[in-house]
């Protein structure tokens, strides 16, 4: 167990080269040590305030001014690594949604999708999305989640990605829709969008684990009486 969380308290942009050396570290070893966990209230994280460490995630990197300016991009990978880790605790998903984290995620993967297709993109870019993704799907796991994510139109990113080339991607974007689909409004706004000849294209070119989510993300929007003309 790591012996002590990063405090991110101090702006990423104040910080000295030590702090910021030390902050990437910590994030690193809580990554490694919490890959595999999926009980945060257990004895062993007796003294480790983690609710207080997913609120500085969110409040003093994701949502700080710094995010789009002066973090690394290897940097917010460790800070996506570490919130998606802690959402597996329902606690503190709801921690998560209240503090505007919804709103949060939905705009950083917006902006780093549009990245996505350019010559020049940053290799951590899937990654990146990747993380963003499992975490939208997290969030999509709770209908009270459903209305601001449907209104920060994050349906509208996962099936503008799924024209991706990278397949870790393409499988985390098809389990996400699926998830976000179970929602009435939300399967609607998804059936609206371009989305029936990439999904057709993944059912003539990909491998069977990806033709089995686009049959069933096809099969899961067809229920739905308001989307049987889009997908005719």
């Amino acid at each position: 167990m790591p012996s002590q969380l990063p405090q991110l308290t101090i702006p990423y942009s104040q910080q000295t080269a030590q702090q910021l050396k030390q902050e990437a570290s910590l994030l690193e070893a809580f990554a490694l040590e919490y890959s595999s966990c999926y009980d945060f209230r257990s004895p062993k994280n007796e003294g480790l305030d983690l609710e207080e460490f997913l609120q500085n995630l969110l409040q003093s990197r994701l949502l700080s001014e710094d995010w789009n300016g002066v973090i690394p991009s290897d940097q917010k990978l460790r800070v996506l690594q570490c919130i998606r880790l802690l959402l597996r605790d329902a606690e503190f998903k709801h921690e998560f949604a209240k503090l505007g984290g919804v709103e949060g995620i939905c705009r950083v993967f917006a902006d780093i999708s549009t990245n996505h297709f350019t010559q020049d993109t940053n290799p951590l870019n899937p990654g990146m999305l990747v993380e963003c993704a499992s975490i939208v799907k997290r969030l999509a796991a709770e209908k009270a989640n459903a209305p601001m994510l449907q209104k920060c139109n994050v349906h509208c990113t996962l099936v503008y990605l799924l024209r991706t080339q990278h397949t870790q991607l393409l499988s985390v974007l098809l389990v996400t829709l699926l998830q976000l689909v179970e929602w009435t409004s939300l399967a609607t706004a998804v059936g609206e969008l371009d989305c029936v000849d990439v999904l057709l294209r993944i059912l003539e070119e990909y491998d069977r684990e990806f033709k089995l989510l686009a049959v069933d993300l096809l099969n899961s929007l067809s229920r739905h009486k308001s989307n049987c003309m889009e997908l005719v």
